[in-house]
């Protein structure tokens, strides 16, 4: 399970995925969905999901949550992982992450 760097609860959470395009175009994305969960399974975050422009190698999506969300994200450790939805209903999952919450020091 890969580890994210630790998130400060109350800000911005902010994070660009991108796959290679051969293998971007090969599954054909046409939904692609993030939730983050506490270690029992139960709902945090249902994540926004924006692709954004292609690279010359990589087809890439930004995932974000707003600092009014975040704050609201218990300080423990979330998992998640980003399911993609072809156009033909397979349905594929990338490698499970998990990030630590934590409180902010200076207010």
């Amino acid at each position: 399970m890969q580890s994210l760097s630790p998130h400060k609860q109350g800000d911005t959470f902010s994070l660009l995925y991108s796959l290679p395009l051969a293998f971007a175009n090969v599954i054909d994305t046409i939904a692609l969905q993030l939730r983050l969960n506490d270690s029992a399974s139960t709902l945090v975050q249902q994540i926004t999901v924006t692709q954004i422009d292609d690279t010359a190698t990589d087809g890439q999506w930004m995932l974000t949550a707003t600092a009014e969300q975040t704050a609201l994200w218990p300080l423990k450790l979330l998992i998640g992982d980003i399911k993609h939805i072809t156009a033909d209903g397979t349905v594929i999952h990338s490698e499970t992450f998990k990030i630590s919450i934590l409180k902010a020091q200076t207010s």
